[in-house]
């Protein structure tokens, strides 16, 4: 019985392991889409800086054409980021779940340990009271043999 309970303990640290991977799986996948949401906010105030003309002295047709390329690339650049921080997105929440069903396995796996450890008890306390029951009547039959 004690060899089953060691290796329920071994099944317990190895959930231990994995909701401790899964927990910087989500937490590597938070700090990424975190920062793509920072260069997506900060290439578009760039673009709207550069839109507004705060970088433009002066406009001749070729600058102003070279600007509008610019602001193009700009905004191709903050939708292939808006794309990324959507999938970002998507792994952040689907790392999560992970992390939810790794720690509900766990809890299960504690509570089944929990529960096995408390049969494991009610087993030696029985086996002890067996054998107090046992030594008492024995001790009685000897002690009536005596008196006769």
């Amino acid at each position: 019985m004690k060899h089953r309970l060691q290796r329920l303990l071994l099944v317990v640290d190895h959930a231990r392991r994995r909701e401790l991977e899964a927990s910087k799986r989500w937490g590597e996948a938070q700090r990424a889409q975190q920062a793509t949401a920072h260069q997506l906010q900060q290439l578009e105030g760039y673009r709207g800086d550069y839109s507004a003309g705060r970088y433009r002295a002066t406009v001749a047709a070729r600058r102003l054409q070279q600007s509008q390329r610019f602001v193009a690339n700009l905004e191709r650049a903050a939708s292939d980021l808006c794309r990324r921080l959507e999938a970002l997105s998507a792994r952040t929440t689907d790392a999560h779940k992970k992390l939810q069903l790794a720690q509900q396995r766990r809890e299960a796996l504690e509570l089944v340990v929990g529960r096995y450890r408390e049969e494991l008890e009610r087993q030696a306390r029985r086996q002890e009271q067996r054998l107090t029951d046992e030594f008492a009547a024995r001790r009685g039959r000897t002690a009536a043999g005596v008196g006769d």
